[in-house]
C-alpha cells in the first residue's frame, strides 16, 4: 500500500481507520498518528464528515460493493483540492462486509484545466452572443443538428428543443437561399467558406445573412459548424451611404444645370416681357392709325387693306396670350430650376434651422412626375410654422419618401390614365416645442399585417421594380433616430394613409429659429 503512488486507506465496518500510505498524510497535511484509529469526524468538519459517514454506510449496506465520486475539499493548510473517491468493501460476500478500502485520485489540475476550458468556451459563447453571431453545429454523419446558442434560436425562431436533434435539410436549409447547397458541406473540409445567403423569416420577411462553415471534431464525430450573421443593419447602412453618395452626386449635378439654365431663363424671360411690351405699343399705334384712316387722302386707304388682309384682330387677339403662356411657361421653368437648386443643393450633414414649409414646395415641384398622372397633390401649411433644427438632405428625403409612397398608393386605386385622380395632402402643424408633417392620400391603405413592418428593412408589397423596402426604413431611420422624432400610421385598407411625423424644433445643442 506504501508505494501505491495514489491516497490509499483503509476503514473497519465502524468507520474507524486501519491504515493509510504516506501519499494520503502528504495530502492532508498529516501523520499516520493523527488519522490511525480515529474517525472521520476527528478529521474533517463535522458537516463534511457526516457526508462521508452516510456514503460509507450506504455502501456498507447496500446491494452494490463499490462505490465512486468527487468532491471538492480543503486541506489543513487552507488549499481547496478537487478529490475523486473510489471505494471498495472487503470481506466474504456472504457475509456483512467487514471494512473499506478506499483510494483517492487528485483531479485539481484536471479540473483546473476543465473549468479553464469551460470559461474559455463560455467566453467564446459570449462573444458570439456579444457579436450576434448564431451558430449551429451539425454531426456531418447524419446531418443532425446537436448544438446551437440563443442567437440562433432568435433567428431562425425556433427553440432548441425543436432543432436540436433534427436534421438540417429538413429545419434550416429550406429557408435559406444557397447558391449550391454541399458547398458548406463540401468546401470548409478545405478551408474557411463564406458566402451571402437570404434567409425568410416565418412571418415572409426575407433579410440578407452571412454565412460561415467549416468542419471540426466534436465528441470524436466529424461536424460542420455554420456561423450565421444577420447583416440587414449593415445592407441597409450600405444603401443608405450609396443613396447619400449619389445624392450628393446628383445635387452637385442639379445644382450646376441649375444655374445653368437660369441665366437664359432670365435672358428669355426678360425679351418675352420686352416683347409683351413692344407689342402692346405696336396695336395701339396700329388702332390709332386705323381709327384716322377716313380722315386721310385717298392713297392711304390702301393702309386700311393691309390691315385687313393680316387679319389684324386675330393677331391683336392671339399675340398677347400668346406672349402670356411663354412668360408662364417661363415662370414655371424658373420656379423649377430654383427649387432643384433648394432641394439638391449638396449638404454637410449639420444639424442647422431648416424651413419645412419650403421643403415641401420645393418637393412637390421637385417629384411632380411621380404623381401628376394619378394624383392631386394639395398643401395645407401652418404660416406660423417655426424653423426645425435638422439636416436637410434628411428632411428632403422624408418628405420625398412619403409623397412618393403616396403616390404609388394612389396609382394603386385609381391607375396612371384614369380621369378620375387621386389625392394626396400634406400639411404642417405648429405643436408645443415640436412641429407636425402629415401625409395623407386616399390610396389602396396598409394591411393590418403589415403595418408592423412597413418599416422593416427590404419590406414591400409592391411588384419588382418598383419598390425596394428601403424608402420608409430610411425615413424611420432619419425620424426616429437622427432626429429623435415619430411616427404616426392611420389607415384603412380601400381608404387610404396618414403618415403623421412628429419633430422637436431644436435637437439637443441646437438652438429654437422662430
Amino acid at each position: 500500500m506504501e508505494d501505491f503512488p495514489c491516497p490509499v486507506y483503509v476503514k473497519d465496518a465502524h468507520g474507524v481507520f486501519l491504515g493509510c500510505n504516506s501519499a494520503l498524510t502528504d495530502l492532508f497535511g498529516i501523520t499516520q498518528e493523527d488519522i490511525i484509529g480515529k474517525t472521520v469526524h476527528a478529521l474533517m468538519p463535522e458537516q463534511t464528515a457526516h457526508s462521508f459517514e452516510a456514503s460509507d454506510q450506504a455502501l456498507l449496506t447496500g446491494r452494490r460493493r463499490t462505490q465512486s465520486f468527487a468532491k471538492g475539499m480543503p486541506t489543513s493548510s487552507g488549499k481547496m483540492v478537487h478529490l475523486a473517491f473510489h471505494k471498495a468493501v472487503f470481506g466474504p460476500r456472504s457475509d456483512m462486509p467487514k471494512g473499506i478500502v478506499g483510494i483517492i485520485v487528485d483531479q485539481t489540475e484536471s479540473e483546473t484545466r476543465r473549468r479553464s476550458l469551460q470559461e474559455d468556451l463560455n467566453l467564446v459563447r459570449e462573444m458570439l452572443v456579444g457579436l450576434e453571431a448564431a451558430y449551429v453545429v451539425v454531426d456531418m454523419e447524419n446531418d443532425v443538428i446537436v448544438d446551437l446558442n440563443p442567437v440562433a434560436e432568435a433567428l431562425l425562431e425556433e427553440s432548441a428543443n425543436t432543432l436540436v436533434g433534427a436534421t438540417l435539410t429538413e429545419m434550416v436549409c429550406p429557408r435559406m437561399a444557397c447558391s449550391e447547397c454541399r458547398r458548406c458541406r463540401e468546401e470548409p473540409i478545405r478551408e474557411w467558406h463564406e458566402t451571402e445567403v437570404r434567409l425568410t423569416r416565418k412571418d415572409g420577411l426575407v433579410i440578407p445573412v452571412r454565412k460561415n462553415a467549416f468542419i471540426t471534431m466534436r465528441h470524436g464525430r466529424q461536424c460542420m459548424v455554420m456561423v450565421l450573421n444577420d447583416i440587414s443593419r449593415r445592407k441597409v447602412l450600405e444603401q443608405q451611404l450609396s443613396i447619400a453618395q449619389r445624392l450628393e452626386s446628383l445635387g452637385q449635378l442639379a445644382s450646376g444645370v441649375a444655374h445653368e439654365i437660369n441665366t437664359p431663363i432670365q435672358y428669355v424671360g426678360d425679351n418675352i416681357r420686352f416683347l409683351k411690351g413692344a407689342a402692346n405699343d405696336l396695336f395701339a399705334m396700329v388702332d390709332a392709325v386705323a381709327e384716322s384712316l377716313d380722315k386721310l387722302p385717298e392713297p392711304l386707304h390702301k393702309v386700311r387693306e393691309t390691315i385687313e388682309d393680316r387679319d389684324y384682330p386675330f393677331l391683336t387677339q392671339e399675340i398677347p396670350q400668346a406672349i402670356e403662356q411663354s412668360l408662364e411657361g417661363v415662370d414655371r421653368v424658373a420656379e423649377i430650376v430654383r427649387s432643384m437648386k433648394q432641394f439638391s443643393h449638396p449638404g454637410n450633414e449639420e444639424m442647422i434651422p431648416y424651413d419645412i414649409n419650403s421643403a415641401v414646395k420645393n418637393t412637390v415641384i421637385v417629384a411632380r412626375n411621380e404623381w401628376k398622372y394619378s394624383a392631386e397633390v394639395h398643401t395645407d401649411l401652418a404660416p406660423d410654422l417655426p424653423q426645425v433644427v435638422c439636416d436637410p438632405s434628411d428632411m428632403n428625403l422624408i418628405i420625398l419618401n412619403l409623397l412618393i409612397n403616396a403616390a404609388h398608393a394612389v396609382t394603386d386605386v385609381f391607375g396612371s390614365e384614369n380621369p378620375e385622380k387621386g389625392t394626396i395632402t400634406i400639411s404642417t402643424k405648429k405643436l408645443n416645442g415640436f412641429v407636425e408633417l402629415a401625409v395623407s392620400d386616399n390610396g389602396s391603405g396598409i394591411a393590418a399585417e403589415n403595418l408592423e413592418k412597413v418599416f422593416n428593412p427590404f419590406f414591400t408589397t409592391k411588384e419588382v421594380g418598383r419598390g425596394t423596402g428601403q424608402g420608409l426604413a430610411l425615413v424611420h431611420s432619419a425620424v426616429v433616430d437622427r432626429h429623435s422624432g415619430s411616427i404616426d400610421i392611420e389607415t384603412e385598407v380601400g381608404k387610404g394613409t396618414t403618415f403623421r411625423i412628429t419633430l422637436p424644433v431644436s435637437q439637443a445643442g441646437g438652438e429654437v429659429s422662430a
